[in-house]
């Protein structure tokens, strides 16, 4: 695994940002400074350290429920309450898989895995989804 894939499995940064941490000196592999961002490591094997404390990888989680009216889909807004907020049993980062407005409910996949998020939301990847509305007056 490439060293600043690592360093955002472990939830140090996104992969751009940890590329900069590597740069500035900050990483650690087998106790040598190692500034190179593909740098291979193997997670099973190599000691990684940043800022001289170890790190370790993410266990991915993966959520499904019925979102409910009244939440957004967002990791975070100011305004109004996230659908994240009703996990309570993680303290790690969660994101929604998707977006449903706040004011409509439906199945919702919520996780810590970017890859996965990348895989199912980019258009590239050409996943179609379908929406079903109820309206109270006709078209």
């Amino acid at each position: 695994m490439r060293l600043n894939k690592f360093l955002s499995s472990c939830g140090i940064a996104a992969r751009r940002k940890a590329e900069t941490l590597i740069l500035s000196g900050r990483v650690q592999v087998n106790g040598k400074i190692v500034l190179a961002p593909f740098y291979e490591v193997n997670p099973d094997t190599d000691i990684v350290t940043f800022d001289h404390k170890e790190l370790e990888l993410i266990q991915k989680v993966y959520y499904v429920m019925n979102k409910p009216a009244g939440y957004v889909c967002a990791a975070s807004d100011k305004f109004d309450p996230v659908v994240v907020s009703l996990i309570t049993d993680y303290d790690g980062k969660l994101y929604p898989v998707g977006r449903l407005d706040k004011d409509t409910e439906g199945l919702l996949i919520i996780t810590n895995d970017g890859t996965f998020t990348h895989s199912v939301l980019h258009p590239s990847k050409r996943i179609p989804k379908e929406y079903e509305a109820l309206l109270n007056i006709p078209i």
